[in-house]
């Protein structure tokens, strides 16, 4: 029996269709009351942005302030940063693909943020200004802006922004029940078009017309569109709700909530499902009818993601998704897949029983099958212990397989140690392994260094094999923004110490004449040659008493220093340097090597009588004494 409930006991059935609520995190925040609020949340599991509410009565966070500001927190309920913020209306706010926040005034100014809080700024154009901006929706590059006219005005990049004004459509503000806008990428122009409900249709318009869909199942007091942009939920004043193909050719679903009012938010659950909020209910509407209530006791928000929708209370983070069909097919009650074999299998392996390899066998034909599906489960589980559960039964099954490429076996151990290490609380991104494919690894290192969690992100690049450059240029930007020394501080802390490579870093410290850093840099390398460049320019710069005092606690650089000193033959030099370090026996052992290289007969002579004297001189060279005593007797 598992110490650990399996993953099924979370799950609720809608028609023949599996969804699950987890919980994410516990949140850290305190003293914040949401509904005084509105909260924005990141794609992919990203930062939160909670800007006050003008219209309500409202309670901040412990911080203290004597300004309003824009709080901006992890999934977590960790604080990344407080915005201050001069009191301009705000009239829309949404984030980007790549994390930074977008706020857009009444006025039509546009602030794009990082989240330390650096913005840059442009205008919707004059259009704007003179009009004003009522509200606004985003996209993952872009925003579209409704004018106090009823006019709409788009930005569709942030890095070049360049207002464009859509079509007239003879609409007035007040005449505009909801709309919503589909993306470039999801129509068939590739250009941002605009869903409008009014009266009881529904207007499509882009930059060039405006064309009435001629519904007549309207009003509608709130839409929302997929995030595949094929579908579109619309829901009327009376509570229904009523699921649409965007192009208005296929009518997918029509559902009464039995709700007249207090609608809060409307959003889908991935591709597959629509919630609604009201209160103190969510309610989740299956995609052919059918529905799951969940009551909650605190304020919450929702927040669509492309396989799921995250769920912000006062007190947890949580994720709500239809099940992944690789998880369903292992946890499934009464499943007899392969890979629930497999995974049983495993377990029986830990109970030391012979039903394992009964198992295995029995699912023989279909193993290569079962190893994958519980590889893949693995990377959708949250639950640390499942992950290893399934990894582990992996592992058993391929052990059977003659010929197998373990290539996705190590990849996915090398993402999931990615992806249970940025979801750690102090990190709070509440990433899913299906996210994080589509974020992909070198955005998720753009995310931690946004978050100057510059070793985090250093060693992630390291695990996957990515390019470090980015982590340490990011770094040193920082460092040079927030320091208070002065330049050449500033400048040997980023240089010195962050250079990884060190025939690169050594000429560096020798240049900014760090000698004994460098030295020490060349030694720690274990790089000979390295070591003999820093001793050969050191040598050349400093006196010989210096350079000998800067060898004197360093012994594989004295040892290399002896060897070079003997290949040159410089005698004289090695002589001063054992003299200097009291090693008067090896001072004269050169001595007598010298003296025998002597031609001339004096010279020769008073060579080895220093160097007997010497010798007699070092209890520890005794013999040697003796010796060179002896061959002055017989020379």
């Amino acid at each position: 029996m598992s110490p650990i409930a399996p993953p099924n006991t979370e799950w609720e059935l809608l028609r023949d269709t599996f969804y699950r609520r987890s919980d994410i995190y516990k949140m850290t925040w305190s003293d914040l009351d949401l509904s005084s609020f509105t909260v924005v949340a990141a794609p992919h599991g990203g930062a939160l942005a909670l800007i006050r509410d003008e219209s309500k009565t409202y309670t901040y966070p412990r911080i203290a302030t004597s300004r309003p500001g824009i709080l901006i927190y992890s999934s977590s309920g960790q604080l990344i940063e407080r915005i201050p913020w001069d009191g301009k209306k705000i009239c829309g706010s949404g984030w980007t693909n790549n994390e930074k926040l977008v706020i857009v005034t009444h006025d039509g100014t546009v602030r794009y943020y990082d989240l330390r809080g650096h913005f840059s700024q442009f205008s919707l154009g004059e259009d704007a200004v003179a009009t004003g901006v009522h509200e606004c929706q985003f996209w993952q590059s872009g925003l579209v802006a409704l004018l106090r006219d009823g006019r709409y005005v788009m930005i569709s990049n942030f890095a070049e922004p360049r207002p464009r004004m859509f079509a007239t459509h003879g609409l007035t503000v007040k005449q505009i029940h909801c709309w919503a806008i589909l993306p470039p990428q999801h129509t068939l122009s590739r250009q941002v078009e605009i869903l409008i409900a009014t009266r009881q249709t529904i207007l499509v318009i882009d930059a060039v017309e405006s064309q009435d869909q001629l519904l007549e199942q309207g009003p509608f007091s709130c839409m929302s569109v997929s995030p595949n942009g094929s579908f579109l939920a619309l829901y009327s004043p009376e509570g229904k709700l009523w699921v649409v193909s965007t192009d208005f050719q296929r009518n997918l679903s029509e559902f009464d909530t039995g709700e007249r009012t207090g609608l809060k938010q409307i959003a889908w659950c991935g591709d597959n499902s629509v919630i609604l909020t009201w209160n103190n209910l969510l309610l989740m509407v299956g995609p052919f009818g059918g529905a799951l209530r969940y009551m909650y006791d605190d304020y919450f928000w929702i927040f669509t993601d492309t396989d799921g929708l995250r769920i912000i209370s006062q007190t947890k983070c949580e994720f709500l998704q239809r099940v992944p069909d690789y998880v369903e097919d292992v946890f499934k009650v009464g499943a007899t897949s392969p890979a629930a074999v497999l995974l049983d299998a495993a377990d029986q392996l830990d109970k030391k029983s012979a039903k394992a390899d009964e198992n295995v066998q029995i699912i023989r034909p279909h193993l290569t099958e079962a190893v994958e599906t519980c590889i893949k489960a693995a990377g959708f589980e949250f639950s640390y212990y499942w992950q290893k559960q399934l990894l582990k039964a992996a592992s058993f099954g391929k052990a059977f397989l003659d010929f197998y490429n373990s290539d996705a076996f190590a990849e996915m151990c090398d993402y999931l140690r990615v992806l249970n290490a940025v979801r750690n609380f102090e990190i709070g991104l509440s990433l899913t392994y299906e996210q994080f494919i589509q974020l992909g690894p070198e955005n998720l290192i753009d995310r931690l260094l946004d978050r100057q969690q510059h070793l985090l992100a250093l060693r992630i690049s390291e695990h996957l094999r990515l390019p470090l450059d980015k982590v340490y240029i990011h770094w040193a930007c920082m460092k040079i923004r927030v320091s208070g020394s002065n330049d050449d501080s500033v400048c040997r802390i980023i240089l010195l110490d962050y250079e990884s490579n060190p025939a690169n870093q050594v000429p560096l410290l020798l240049s900014m004449k760090e000698d004994e850093h460098a030295l020490k840099k060349a030694i720690e390398s274990e790089d000979s040659d390295l070591v003999y460049f820093v001793l050969l320019e050191l040598k050349g710069k400093m006196s010989l008493p210096q350079f000998f005092h800067l060898l004197n606690d360093k012994p594989v650089a004295s040892r290399l220093f002896e060897r070079l000193a003997d290949e040159q033959n410089d005698k004289a030099l090695l002589k001063d340097f054992f003299y200097q370090d009291d090693r008067t026996g090896d001072s004269a052992g050169v001595i007598l090597k010298d003296g025998f290289e002597k031609t001339d007969h004096r010279e020769r002579l008073d060579s080895l009588h220093l160097a007997s004297k010497m010798f007699g001189e070092d209890k520890e060279h005794a013999f040697e004494a003796k010796v060179n005593t002896l061959s002055l007797v017989v020379f």
